[in-house]
């Protein structure tokens, strides 16, 4: 009998025309914490930065954050002032609790939790 894999997190790797203001962003805006390199880290959540000119890369990257306590998060960054215009956070078809936020480049965060 085979031994039961467990997927513990994953890191993506997301555009940045700068990774010292993506990291300053994500550290003052989102509350993670730099990595020390290139990158930053919130809980099990790590996001690792490359340097790119090509500004369609951030418009066209997105990924999704699984979260406990999405409505304190919420407020947390909605203090921020940095939820999407059309991200506000709302009960979803699927069976989450969402919203999201727009990085300095484009890339788009949703942030979940299961109901």
């Amino acid at each position: 009998m085979s031994e039961s894999i467990n997927f513990k997190s994953l890191t993506p790797l997301s555009p940045a025309k700068d990774i010292e203001t993506a990291i300053t962003f994500y550290e003052q805006k989102l509350g993670f914490t730099p990595n020390g390199y290139g990158g930053v880290y919130r809980g099990n959540i790590e996001i690792l930065f490359y340097q790119t000119d090509d500004t369609h890369l951030g418009e066209w990257t997105s990924f999704r954050i699984q979260v406990d306590a999405i409505e304190s998060l919420y407020r947390e960054y909605e203090k921020q002032q940095v939820i999407h215009q059309n991200g506000s956070l709302e009960a979803k078809p699927w069976g989450t609790k969402e919203f999201s936020i727009i990085d300095p480049d484009g890339v788009c965060i949703t942030f979940f939790e299961r109901s």
